[in-house]
């Protein structure tokens, strides 16, 4: 696998992860505010990794306290079958 087919899946990743976390988000009826609130990580992060129209890098570490915030075990968070 070369550099570029790398950066092209790692691409499908976030802008799946961004899906996974406003989805979810959006079923417990949270605003992005009341996320931050609820998992410690700013708003404007939450923003970036919420808009899948930009390219963004975030730590694992904002988005596992998200997972947890979510309820949903970073496993399942993970797990993007659903979004298939």
């Amino acid at each position: 696998m070369n550099i570029n087919e790398i950066e092209n899946i790692s691409m499908k990743n976030l802008i799946k992860v961004g899906i996974k976390v406003k989805s979810q988000r959006s079923l417990r009826n949270l605003s992005q505010d009341e996320l931050a609130e609820l998992s410690g990580v700013n708003k404007f992060t939450i923003g970036r990794i919420e808009n899948p129209n930009k390219y963004h890098n975030c730590e694992l570490l904002p988005i596992l306290k998200l997972a947890a915030a979510l309820e949903i075990s970073p496993h399942k968070f993970f797990d993007f079958s659903d979004l298939e």
